[in-house]
């Protein structure tokens, strides 16, 4: 696992391709990368992933490395929700949305009585206290408290177990479709 930036740390796994490509990609657009510095961060086979967007045309070289166009964020969910079912956040007294999250996201983050922590459009991050969640509305309100240093991490316990092998192993090309924001 790669820890990547100083504002906010992201986790993923450098060595599964499609991730690195994701990250790489990000970064490119966001501010650009070093290209003796994708190694250090995004990990060893970053460089070959890195070649093979070039190739594709998802990521441009320029005189001080890689960089790419557009907001390619809005397709890379770094806190890791799987469902496509989003939550609205609603803010209790002005009935605003607050923002969207995925409905796995929700269950650990905004259950009654959690506290969640979001930065407003200013910057400044945000203490509200989920009154309620409601998946048949798909929304949670959130009431803005006093600001803490307080938040709900929610504990969770997965098992799993391979049941039986379907097949070996093997190496596929990355290959990414043509998206408008490129």
């Amino acid at each position: 696992m790669l820890v990547l930036g100083e504002a906010e740390e992201v986790l993923f796994n450098d060595e599964y391709s499609i991730f690195a490509a994701e990250h790489l990609i990000c970064a490119a657009a966001e501010t650009g990368i070093p290209t003796n510095k994708i190694k250090h961060y995004f990990g060893t086979a970053a460089y070959e992933v890195a070649k093979l967007l070039l190739a594709q045309g998802h990521l441009n070289k320029g005189r001080n490395g890689l960089w790419a166009k557009g907001y390619p964020h809005k397709d890379v969910n770094y806190r890791g929700g799987l469902s496509q079912t989003t939550i609205k956040l609603v803010d209790a007294e002005s009935g605003e949305e607050l923002e969207e999250i995925s409905e796995d996201i929700a269950h650990r983050e905004v259950h009654p009585q959690a506290i969640y922590k979001r930065q407003d459009t200013n910057g400044r991050m945000l203490t509200y206290q989920c009154i309620s969640l409601d998946l048949n509305s798909k929304q949670a309100i959130l009431k803005q408290t006093a600001d803490s240093s307080l938040f709900t991490v929610a504990v969770t316990k997965s098992e799993t177990s391979s049941l039986t092998v379907l097949t070996d192993p093997v190496k596929l090309p990355l290959l990414f479709s043509h998206c408008n924001h490129f």
